[in-house]
C-alpha cells in the first residue's frame, strides 16, 4: 500500500558540528488543521523509527518527539511540524535522512541558536511568487495532470467533483483517500495516488500514481516454476482479486491438491512479494476394479488393473497403462496426456487392444473370436475458461480396426465387414461446455464424425463402410433441491447420416446407459437416451449417495441398413454409491427392465444387478 498524502516544504541543510541541539522540520503550514494532518503522519513514522532503532546500537534519541510549534516567517505566523530536540548531530541527521526516505522529501534541520543557524538560500523577494500547496489552506483547481494505471473512468469521475472551483486542503485529502480506497476495493491493493507538494500554475495540479507490482515470486512445488507462472500471468498493476481467481483456476488442475499463497509488502512503495506453496497429488497410483460391466457373451464379470504416473518432469504430463480380463476377454490400453500451453491446450494419445472369445452357450462351441485395435489422437483447445465455466474445442483422429473369425477362419458377422474385417479412420470435431454454480451445474457436448478413406478404411460400396457422417449430442443438468438432495437429468442422441460399421454404432444397455439390461443389449446406427436420477446423501459415518432412477433408450438402424430395426429399452431402479475410505469405494444398482430379451444363458445382468468395487492406492 502506498503512504498518505504528504505536504512538505523547505530545503536540506548541513548541520554545523558545533551545534548543541537541533530539530528536524518536516513542514510549515498556514493553518493548524493542515499541520495536525501531517503531525499524525509524522508521529506514526517516528514511533516505528524508534522501535526499529531500539533493536540496534545506533545513536540514542533522548526525549525527542513529534510536535507542532508556532513560528514567524517573514512576519507571518506559521505552524511548524518538527521532531526533536536532539542532543547530537548524528541523531538529527539520521532522523532527517530516514524521514526523506519515507516520503517527507524536503525535511530540513533547524538549530536552537538562530545566530548560528546556516541561512536558507532563497530567491529575492518576488510579489508574484506562487505558494506551494503546503502553504495554502485552499487551492483553485481547473484541471489535473496525471496518468492512472487502472480505473481511469472511475478516477476521472472522482476528480471531476473538485475540478473548476476552490478546494479546501482537507477536501483534497478526502478525494485522495477515496481514490486509494477505490483501488483497494477493486483489488489493486498496492496501487495508489499521492499528491506531491507543488506550486499550482494556471489551475493545473499534478498527481503521482504508484503502479503496484509483484517484484518477487517464490514457488515451492513439484511442478515447474514456469508451469505455474504461465498460468498465473500476473500483470501490472497487480490485482489481488485477479490473482485469487488465477489461483482458484490453478487449483482445478487435476495434478494440484492444495495451494497456499501469501502476499507481503515489498522493499519499495508499490512493490509486493508472492510466496506460493503448490501441493500436488502423489505422482504414482495403482487401481483395481471388479465389476460386471462387460457383455455376458464374453464374460460379464471383469477385473481391471491400472497404473498411473503423473508429473514426472514437472510439466504436468500423465502416463497410464491398464489391463482388463474376463472369462473370454484380454484387453490392454495405454494413454499419454501432455499439456501444451498455459491456456489449457492439451494432447492425448490413446492406444487399446483387445482379444475376445464368445463363452456363452451354445456359441462357445463354434470358436467365435474378435480382435479390436484402436489408436486415438486428440487435441483440445480451451476457448473460454473461468472459475465457473469452460468452453473448449476438440479435434481428434481415430484409427479403429475389428477382425472377427469363426472356427479360426475370417467371418463377417456384421453388415459391411469384408472377410470379417472392419476399418475406420474418422476425423471428429467436438465442442464442449460446462458451467458450475452453487445450486446447479450443466454439461453439454456436440460432436461431428466424418469417416475418411485414409489408412485403408473399409470400402464396401453401397454397404456400410468407412466413409460416413454421424452426429452425437449429449447434455447433463443437475439441480440442488435441498441441502442433501439433488436431481440429475441427462440426454443423448446419435444420428447417422449413413449406415455405420459395427465399430461405429452406439450400444445401449448396461450400467452406463440403460440399467436393468445386458451390456450392449442393443447396438444401432441411431440411438436416443434419457435418464433421470434423484440423489440423497444422508448423514452417516461413511459417504453414501442413495440414487433412484428412470432410464429410457431407443436404438434404430439407418433406413438403408438391412439389419434389425427399432428397439426400445426402459427401466426403473435404485442404487447406492459408497466411499468406504479414501482407497475403497463401491457401487450397486438394482433395476427392473420393462422389455424382455431372450438369453441363451443366465447372467446377473438379466436381473438388473450392476456392481463395481474399486481400490485406489497413491504413493
Amino acid at each position: 500500500m502506498m503512504g498518505p498524502l504528504i505536504f512538505v516544504v523547505g530545503v536540506l541543510f548541513a548541520l554545523p558540528s558545533w551545534a548543541s541541539q537541533s530539530t528536524v522540520v518536516t513542514g510549515s503550514f498556514e493553518s493548524r488543521a493542515s499541520a495536525e494532518e501531517q503531525l499524525r503522519q509524522v508521529t506514526v513514522f517516528y514511533q516505528k523509527f524508534i522501535v526499529n532503532q531500539s533493536k540496534s546500537s545506533r545513536p540514542k534519541f533522548g526525549k525527542a518527539k513529534a510536535e507542532i510549534v508556532e513560528a514567524k516567517v517573514q512576519d507571518e505566523n506559521v505552524f511548524r511540524v518538527r521532531i526533536g530536540p536532539f542532543d547530537d548531530n548524528d541523531s538529527a541527521r539520521q532522523v532527517q535522512r530516514e524521514a526523506s526516505l519515507q516520503g517527507f522529501k524536503e525535511t530540513w534541520i533547524y538549530l536552537d541558536n538562530p545566530s548560528k543557524q546556516k541561512k536558507r538560500v532563497v530567491s529575492p523577494s518576488n510579489p508574484d511568487r506562487v505558494q506551494p500547496i503546503s502553504e495554502q489552506s485552499s487551492v483553485e483547481i481547473s484541471r489535473f495532470i496525471y496518468q492512472a494505471p487502472a480505473l481511469q473512468d472511475e478516477i476521472a469521475n472522482l476528480l471531476l467533483t473538485i475540478t473548476g472551483r476552490s478546494v479546501e486542503t482537507s477536501e483534497l485529502l478526502e478525494t485522495k483517500d477515496s481514490i486509494n480506497q477505490l483501488y483497494v476495493s477493486k483489488g489493486f491493493v498496492n496501487t495508489g495516488m499521492v499528491i506531491p507538494d507543488q506550486e499550482i500554475r494556471d489551475g493545473a495540479l499534478k498527481l503521482d500514481f504508484i503502479s503496484g507490482k509483484i517484484s518477487d515470486v517464490q514457488i515451492s512445488s513439484r511442478l515447474k516454476d514456469k508451469y505455474i507462472n504461465r498460468r498465473l500471468e500476473i500483470s501490472e498493476p497487480f490485482n489481488l482479486v485477479q490473482l485469487q481467481d488465477a489461483l482458484k483456476l490453478l487449483e482445478q488442475d487435476p495434478l494440484v491438491s492444495k495451494i497456499d499463497a501469501r502476499v507481503a509488502a515489498g522493499i519499495r512503495p508499490g512493490e509486493a512479494t508472492l510466496a506460493l506453496n503448490v501441493n500436488t497429488h502423489p505422482r504414482f497410483s495403482m487401481g483395481l476394479d471388479l465389476a460386471n460391466d462387460r457383455a455376458p457373451s464374453i464374460g460379464s464379470q471383469s477385473a481391471k488393473v491400472t497404473a498411473r504416473a503423473s508429473n514426472l518432469t514437472g510439466w504436468g504430463e500423465t502416463f497410464q497403462i491398464g489391463s482388463s480380463v474376463t472369462e473370454g476377454l484380454d484387453a490392454y490400453d495405454a494413454t499419454i496426456f501432455l499439456p501444451l500451453s498455459s491456456a489449457g491446450s492439451s494432447l492425448q494419445i490413446q492406444y487399446a487392444l483387445s482379444d475376445s472369445s464368445v463363452v456363452e452357450e451354445p456359441f462357445d462351441e463354434i470358436d467365435v473370436k474378435s480382435e479390436t485395435e484402436s489408436l486415438g489422437i486428440r487435441l483440445n483447445w480451451p476457448i473460454q475458461k473461468t472459475l465457473n465455466s469452460d468452453l473448449s474445442v476438440e479435434l481428434s483422429l481415430d484409427l479403429r480396426r475389428n477382425q472377427t473369425t469363426l472356427l479360426g477362419q475370417p467371418f463377417s458377422f456384421s453388415e459391411g465387414a469384408i472377410n470379417g474385417e472392419s476399418k475406420v479412420a474418422p476425423v471428429r470435431i467436438a465442442v464442449s461446455y460446462t458451467e458450475r454454480n452453487t445450486n446447479d451445474s450443466l454439461a453439454a457436448r456436440f460432436s461431428v464424425s466424418r469417416g475418411t478413406s485414409k489408412f485403408d478404411a473399409t470400402d464396401g460400396g453401397d454397404s456400410p463402410n468407412g466413409q460416413f457422417t454421424s452426429y452425437l449430442a449429449q447434455i447433463q443438468y443437475s439441480q440442488l433441491l435441498a441441502e442433501r438432495l439433488h436431481i440429475t437429468a441427462r440426454a443423448l442422441a446419435q444420428y447417422a447420416a449413413d449406415p455405420l460399421l459395427s465399430i461405429e454404432k452406439y450400444a445401449l444397455g448396461g450400467v452406463k446407459t440403460v440399467r436393468g439390461y445386458r451390456q450392449n443389449q442393443v447396438v444401432r446406427d441411431n440411438a436416443y437416451l434419457v435418464s433421470l436420477e434423484a440423489h440423497y446423501l444422508p448423514e452417516l459415518p461413511i459417504w453414501v449417495d442413495f440414487i433412484g432412477f428412470l432410464d429410457w433408450g431407443r436404438g434404430e438402424n439407418h433406413e438403408d441398413s438391412t439389419a434389425d430395426g427399432r428397439s426400445d429399452l426402459a427401466s426403473i431402479g435404485v442404487g447406492a454409491v459408497m466411499k468406504l475410505s479414501q482407497k475403497f469405494s463401491a457401487e450397486l444398482y438394482l433395476a427392473h427392465g420393462f422389455d424382455d430379451f431372450k438369453a441363451s444363458e443366465y447372467d446377473l445382468q438379466d436381473d438388473g444387478v450392476h456392481f463395481r468395487l474399486e481400490y485406489r492406492h497413491a504413493f
